[in-house]
């Protein structure tokens, strides 16, 4: 489709052809995803405990400290504050995973992620210690390359938000494999060596599809709640000057 799209114009495909395609493409995606059983067997039931990570961003996208960071005004206490609310969703990424041997299949660097996308490298970084000094304090083969993994998946959210001045899908998904990537097939090898290579592994085969989709699922869910909370400021904002247009004496800050 790539290709096609990229031919001249007398040469490309019809409507009917591209559709075909994309949905051929589309149902072997699925058919793949399908198939794979790490994915189902614990995929599928991180993305339902990620409904706890909704609820608080949904009250946090509606607070003073969401806020001030949109408008550039945060202070070291809401940098703390920050630190803290994605620090323990980090731990809670943690408690919620299920355990595989010596192995925790989890959503921990969503919250460093997070906070550096909202706050920047050093946001992600410390909440990325706090999410991973708790997984270290658990123990096993795997402790240290997840706790490293997790300050720097905080670390690589805040460069994402120096380069990248607005958020989309794509970008996110791009960042969360990005992330997941670096932990499961980089970090966590180079900082196990030594131990069988056939559990690593195996621990690579189980956790990086069914990770890697709840991280693309959580940074989207925070793109979409944000997005839809800015589209009602806005149309506040419309109303408030339409009312303010027809009568000059409106005053929003008295209404109650």
């Amino acid at each position: 489709m790539y290709i096609d799209n990229r031919l001249p114009k007398k040469y490309q495909g019809s409507r009917l052809w591209l559709a075909v395609m994309a949905a051929g493409s589309g149902l072997y995606l699925l058919i793949a995803l399908l198939q794979e059983k790490s994915l189902l067997d614990f995929g599928l039931p991180l993305m339902e405990r990620l409904a706890i990570v909704l609820l608080v961003l949904y009250f946090f996208v509606r607070s003073d400290l969401a806020e001030a960071y949109r408008k550039g005004v945060a202070t070291r206490t809401d940098l703390l504050w920050l630190v803290l609310i994605f620090g323990v969703l980090s731990i809670y990424g943690t408690l919620r995973g299920f355990q595989i041997d010596d192995v925790i299949l989890n959503f921990r660097d969503l919250g460093p992620v997070l906070a550096g996308l909202i706050g920047g490298p050093l946001a992600g970084a410390a909440a990325g210690l706090i999410g991973g000094g708790y997984r270290y304090s658990l123990g096993g083969w795997t402790a240290l390359p997840c706790a490293v993994a997790t300050v720097a998946a905080g670390i690589i959210g805040g460069i994402a938000r120096r380069y990248w001045k607005t958020f989309t899908p794509l970008r996110l998904a791009i960042l969360g494999v990005g992330v997941e990537a670096l932990h499961i097939l980089v970090i966590l090898p180079l900082l196990t060596l030594g131990h069988p290579t056939s559990e690593v592994l195996d621990v690579i085969r189980h956790t990086f599809p069914a990770m890697s989709l709840v991280m693309v699922a959580g940074l989207i869910i925070y793109l979409m709640v944000e997005d839809q909370y800015r589209k009602i400021c806005d149309m506040k904002d419309l109303v408030t000057w339409v009312r303010q247009d027809i009568d000059p004496d409106y005053d929003p800050d008295k209404e109650e």
